[in-house]
């Protein structure tokens, strides 16, 4: 590194240490990236790469990962008051035109820090800072969002001067002009909720005759997220992807996601649910009616599953067979294998109704509102995935599905409306994104990689290197 100037194959990477900014530019000076930041704020105070009271160092380094050759940056901003040390690593590779930052907050104070938000890369108007679609000089700029949940799968919007747009997880951006585009967002979903925001502003103009926008990136906790002394927390890693089409764009941003989690996709399943038809009103005789239907008409055009919904157990979180179902889950199982089918299974890990075994015996196991006060969510109570022996617990509730009685196929469902409704958690350092991530891999080490696993009414990002398939349909 000479001069704070990283180059590879496609990008020159500028990092100011006296100032504690990142700017980038193709081969030919295009810009991409002009004076980025990092941030983390907490209650009481915030911190940038770009204060002037913090002492900086930067180091250099080969890297080789999944992703191929090329150059990891690291830029470390020591608090001259010892409360916060904030360290950005910044990736970039020789075959790959995009830049990575993941921001990692550690606390040196002696009292724990209540943390806001992180953010890995912010371009903003206060540090004159924005990011391009390089080689294009057009301000008509269209932008595809997403939602936060599966209800929201977020708008196409064309930019406008003086508004800012918010979007979930990630943010694609198309100049009507070229094609050209960029996408930014997270690509790592282990801690943070993430959300982007871009602005369209004039005074996000610092490259003469460039339309740049606005950019922030923000990683989100628990409402009460505590950061204790000698801890630390990261943002989750957040990309910035250029590409010659939106498409394009969208394509690598998604290649890097599944890099990141080596997710190796599956064929799809075909199956009978029985919600659609029954609904809460299903028995052990209908399922076994479909099911012989099923393996004497469909199993020959490719229909293998008979999943059996809501509507078996005795109460949410009392996961037994009710006097619907004489001989038992296992039972049932066995007689849907016998005729050359595979067992599915509906189970809401998380719901525990009022008067349910957990609620009343382990009241602790529950998630908590912002007062510290066991949570009412709908009807009953959510378990609470950071909590060590409520985990313990659904894990031997997902083992005994899968091991014992012998499901080839498991549907989780309310995650939506329990755990995401918690405020304050056994574990504060997760935030409602890392509780999420939690819970999703304790089901799937508890039910294994050849159990087929579909997570119902997911956040749109988390846990989709651990699920088969997420989806969400309207009943």
């Amino acid at each position: 590194m000479d001069n704070g100037v990283v180059m590879t194959n496609l990008i020159t990477l500028n990092i100011n240490p006296a100032k504690g900014t990142f700017s980038a530019w193709l081969k030919d000076g295009s810009p991409l990236l002009l004076n980025a930041v990092s941030k983390v704020k907490w209650k009481g105070g915030e911190l940038s790469t770009s204060d002037s009271s913090l002492i900086r160092s930067v180091r250099d380094e080969e890297l080789s990962d999944e992703n191929g050759r090329g150059r990891l940056v690291t830029l470390t901003c020591i608090d001259s008051a010892k409360q916060c040390t904030l360290t950005v690593k910044v990736k970039m590779y020789d075959e790959l035109l995009g830049i990575f930052f993941e921001a990692t907050a550690s606390n040196q104070g002696s009292e724990p820090l209540a943390i806001i938000d992180l953010q890995p890369c912010t371009a903003s108007s206060q540090e004159r800072g924005a990011i391009y679609i390089p080689q294009d000089d057009s301000w008509r700029i269209w932008l595809l969002t997403n939602g936060y949940m599966f209800m929201d799968p977020g708008r196409v919007e064309p930019i406008m001067i003086g508004r800012s747009i918010q979007s979930r997880w990630n943010v694609a951006a198309v100049s009507r002009a070229t094609g050209k585009a960029f996408v930014a967002g997270y690509v790592s979903f282990d801690a943070s909720e993430g959300e982007v925001i871009v602005e369209s502003d004039w005074r996000v103009q610092p490259q003469h005759g460039k339309f740049g926008l606005g950019l922030t990136s923000r990683s989100h906790y628990a409402m009460k997220c505590m950061l204790p002394t000698g801890a630390e927390l990261s943002s989750d890693w957040f990309a910035l992807v250029w590409e010659n089409s939106a498409h394009e764009a969208l394509i690598e941003y998604a290649k890097r996601i599944q890099t990141q989690y080596q997710v190796k996709p599956k064929a799809p399943l075909m199956g009978w649910c029985s919600w659609y038809y029954t609904f809460l009103n299903t028995s052990e005789e209908e399922i076994l009616r479909n099911a012989r239907f099923i393996a004497d008409h469909l199993k020959d055009y490719g229909l293998t599953v008979v999943q059996i919904d809501d509507g078996y157990q005795r109460r949410h979180g009392d996961w037994e067979a009710n006097e619907r179902f004489p001989h038992g889950m296992k039972w049932l199982a066995d007689e849907i294998r016998k005729l050359g089918l595979k067992p599915g299974l509906w189970v809401a890990p998380y719901s525990l109704a009022v008067d349910s075994e957990v609620a009343r015996t382990h009241p602790d196991w529950c998630g908590k509102d912002v007062n510290g006060i066991q949570k009412k969510v709908g009807s009953g109570y959510s378990l609470d995935p950071t909590h060590p022996e409520a985990l313990e617990w659904m894990k031997g509730v997902m083992r005994r599905i899968r091991h014992e009685w012998g499901y080839e196929m498991v549907k989780i469902d309310f995650s939506y409306s329990s755990i995401l409704e918690i405020e304050e958690f056994h574990d504060n350092t997760k935030g409602r994104a890392g509780a999420y991530r939690a819970g999703l891999q304790a089901v799937r080490d508890a039910i294994g990689n050849d159990c087929h696993l579909l997570d119902c009414g997911p956040m749109n990002a988390v846990g989709r290197q651990l699920a088969n398939r997420m989806g969400f349909r309207p009943s």
